[in-house]
């Protein structure tokens, strides 16, 4: 117990504030890689970072088999497929990052907490194959592209697991309280 307990203090201690751009228009957020496991599909990542001294954190699930987004020198939406990606709740913390999100995001929210899991539609901002343990790779994640359940949003992932982080960054602002409704139970 003893050992746990310095555990959690030694890396709140040595651990960053995820808050890396803010204003009216955007708040960008970086975390450090806790750990990560890689099965034959996908890549899970539980990450973490401070915010106001606490530790807010989520779990992402990428699949191996994201496709590149990037045809001829453009931008192709009908790249983006269904189930490339997976936020998931790690509890406490997770919940914490929602309010964080709620917070920067400035949505009225009281009380919340974050959804078991959330799948995504994705594709890489890149025209070559996800291969993110030998570089940096932004990845655009969209919930409800078709806009059919009114709860449309879209936001980047970057990775850089070379280096042990994760950025969460937005792509709009008309997007926060879509996105703080499809992670909230």
């Amino acid at each position: 117990m003893m050992r746990l307990v310095f555990a959690s203090l030694f890396f709140c201690v040595f651990m960053r504030n995820i808050l890396i751009a803010s204003d009216d228009y955007f708040a960008d957020l970086q975390f450090e890689i806790e750990s990560m496991e890689q099965t034959d599909k996908s890549y899970i990542i539980t990450v973490a970072g401070l915010f106001n001294k606490q530790k807010v954190g989520f779990e992402i699930e990428l699949n191996k088999a994201i496709p590149p987004g990037i045809v001829d020198n453009n931008i192709d939406p009908s790249k983006m497929k269904a189930n490339m990606a997976f936020i998931r709740s790690t509890g406490k913390e997770s919940n914490l990052f929602l309010s964080t999100l709620a917070e920067l995001y400035k949505q009225d929210v009281k009380a919340i907490k974050m959804k078991k899991e959330s799948a995504f539609y994705a594709f890489a901002l890149s025209a070559d194959k996800f291969q993110p343990e030998t570089e940096s790779l932004k990845i655009q994640l969209s919930y409800d592209p078709s806009n059919s359940e009114k709860l449309q949003t879209e936001f980047y992932i970057t990775t850089n697991l070379k280096d042990g982080f994760i950025q969460f960054e937005e792509k709009h602002q008309i997007y926060r309280s879509n996105l703080i409704q499809i992670l909230s139970t």
